[in-house]
């Protein structure tokens, strides 16, 4: 960050030689702000190779007539503007400050964002099952279980929306899943097991867990969306589950298990 105190004080320098703050209006401080933020963000991507081949043809005079087009400024505007900080050193510190937050601040959104589309789009929702279910229309006392075939090592993410009523009667109702080599639902050959207690509130929640899977002999996610503990004699479910997604989040090693 501090690279952008030279570029600034570059910036400084030459408008003092060129302009005349006398003549021409101050930009407002917000808009200077996010021009210099524009501008150094520029800067940092021209380092990149891929990007000035890229690019290798446009000068930084076509740059700064497309910036001062955005914000609907001049470049008299703009010199002046800069002319004035560099005899206000007390504004320009409190200026650099700004525009180093807005820095931040764009950069923390900006991850935020891709971590929160990677659990979109990655690899889609793998759930190749009935994703919406009423109980007990859909059975009175089914357990909601689940085998699916994975290709990478890497972290996976199960959620669902689930709601069951105070008048539910099974015992200790639980979201779990976990890693097998075979498909037959057996506990025995687990990896590794997760398991999240559901309440019976009545209210409609979104339950979460997640798995990870390191082993090129284990090529099955297992589990139950909507278990419970065995109860014998004549009883019945009450609960709704909706939107039952399985997301690939991350992996070191991305390649397929043969």
């Amino acid at each position: 960050m501090r690279f952008f105190g030279v570029v600034l004080c570059t910036l400084i320098l030459i408008s003092s030689s060129c302009s005349n703050s006398s003549k021409s209006g101050r930009i407002p401080e917000s808009t200077i702000i996010k021009i210099l933020a524009d501008i150094h963000i520029a800067d940092a991507i021209s380092f990149s190779t891929k990007y000035r081949n890229m690019y290798r043809n446009n000068d930084s005079v076509t740059y700064y007539d497309h910036l001062f087009a955005k914000y609907n400024v001049t470049r008299v505007q703009f010199d002046s503007t800069i002319s004035w900080y560099s005899g206000n050193p007390d504004k320009y510190d409190q200026l650099y400050d700004k525009v180093l937050d807005r820095l931040n601040r764009m950069s923390a959104g900006l991850n935020d964002k891709l971590r929160a589309d990677s659990l979109k789009t990655m690899s889609g929702n793998l759930w190749n099952k009935k994703r919406d279910w009423i109980l007990p229309d859909d059975g009175a006392t089914e357990n909601i279980s689940f085998a699916i075939k994975i290709q990478r090592k890497g972290r996976y993410q199960l959620t669902a929306k689930i709601k069951i009523t105070p008048n539910d009667q099974s015992v200790r109702p639980y979201m779990t899943a976990f890693t097998t080599r075979a498909k037959i639902m057996n506990p025995n050959f687990s990896d590794s097991t997760t398991r999240v207690a559901l309440d019976k509130s009545g209210i409609l929640r979104q339950y979460s867990l997640s798995v990870s899977l390191d082993k090129d002999t284990v090529t099955f996610l297992k589990g139950y969306i909507l278990g419970s503990e065995p109860r014998p004699g004549s009883w019945t479910k009450h609960a709704e589950v909706r939107d039952i997604r399985l997301i690939y989040i991350s992996s070191e090693k991305s390649a397929p298990i043969e």
